[in-house]
């Protein structure tokens, strides 16, 4: 059986833009057989195990002074010893690096990502997972809200660095030995106009789909 670890950020973990808990206010998640990873793993079966490691705000390696341990580079070798072995470990990160109070641009998430998977490297010489493959993952672009406005810190400076960020995730791919993948240009994965920010039911079926061909093609 093939392990894959899905370590990434509200996306990941299923965030629902559009429904609450009506007790604490808490976003709802995006149920099993909805959220991208775990289409992912309908679509590859049995002889697959996808590993859910998704959590809101998380970064590629920055402090959010507002909301606790959401340094992804921080919380990495917990979540990949957990998991351990693996053969494959998709990373999605950078939407969250992208708030105005970072201060970041592409080359900043860049440096961020890079530092991020050298220290998995790292990590990996000393697992199970020594020869597991690493894919980045180029996140689907933010927007506005359907009335004009942004949310969670975002604004129209983020939505302005996502070429770029696409560019650098290529680059970073490339001299780090890793697959790429790029969810923005899969038809239909886009974020939802309620809050600009996560993704709609259609576009994580859309994502599941296309990512588990990309993971058969890879393992």
């Amino acid at each position: 059986m093939k392990k894959i670890m899905v370590y990434g950020d509200s996306n990941t973990w299923g965030h629902n833009p559009n429904a609450v808990d009506p007790v604490n206010g808490f976003p709802k998640r995006y149920e099993d057989h909805v959220r991208w990873p775990s289409v992912m793993q309908d679509e590859l079966g049995c002889d697959y195990m996808v590993l859910e490691q998704g959590y809101c705000g998380r970064t590629t390696v920055f402090d959010d002074p507002l909301g606790s341990n959401r340094n992804g580079l921080k919380s990495l070798e917990v979540c990949f010893r957990t998991c351990d072995p693996v053969d494959l470990i998709i990373i999605m990160l950078g939407t969250n690096d992208q708030k105005d109070m970072f201060g970041t641009d592409p080359m900043c998430i860049y440096y961020g990502l890079e530092r991020l998977i050298s220290q998995l490297k790292i990590y990996m010489r000393d697992s199970l997972s020594y020869s597991a493959k690493i894919m980045i993952v180029n996140p689907a672009r933010l927007s506005a809200c359907g009335d004009g406005t942004f949310v969670y810190g975002f604004s129209q400076n983020s939505v302005d660095m996502a070429d770029g960020i696409c560019e650098r995730y290529k680059i970073l791919a490339k001299e780090q030995g890793c697959e790429f993948f790029d969810a923005d240009a899969v038809p239909g994965v886009v974020v939802d106009k309620a809050d600009g920010t996560h993704l709609t039911t259609e576009a994580h079926k859309a994502l599941g789909v296309a990512m588990a061909k990309k993971v058969k093609e890879i393992l």
